[in-house]
């Protein structure tokens, strides 16, 4: 049961540290203001979001097994609660998944941050930009708008 777990555990490490770099990504197109690129990350990202969803399902339903219990308190399990249940080697690798699954999360929850700021600043920008151009008593070019 626990070999299965730690696949599981890898496969969402993986996945996660994908989407932490894609996340990346997406600052990058928002600073250059790169519409394609932004639509391919954007899409790539749903990608893995869906990825990510299926494997935690799988490690949900292995909990439900391995502990024998209902879905929704296979749900609230953390990897903390995992660690009651081991000892020696599987106890250290539980804690070095908490952690780096942790460190992930942060750098992905501070980056989108930054990136939630980029798109409003952007967002912002273009709404003055087109209030300039739709205002009908300004002049572009001596032609009026």
């Amino acid at each position: 049961m626990l070999s299965t777990l730690f696949t599981y555990l890898k496969h969402e490490l993986h996945l996660l540290v994908q989407y932490s770099e894609l996340t990346e990504k997406h600052r990058e197109a928002l600073v250059k203001f790169d519409i394609k690129a932004l639509e391919s990350v954007v899409e790539q990202q749903l990608d893995c979001s869906k990825k990510l969803r299926q494997i935690e399902e799988k490690r949900i339903k292995l909990m439900m097994v391995w502990l024998s219990i209902p879905m929704k308190d296979a749900v609230k399990i953390r990897l903390s609660s995992i660690e009651k249940h081991c000892k020696g080697v599987d106890l250290i690798k539980i804690k070095r998944f908490k952690e780096d699954i942790n460190n992930v999360v942060a750098d992905i929850l501070s980056t989108n941050s930054t990136n939630r700021v980029l798109a409003n600043r952007a967002r912002s920008s273009v709404q003055q930009i087109l209030s300039v151009f739709t205002n009908g008593l300004n002049h572009v070019c001596n032609v009026k708008v």
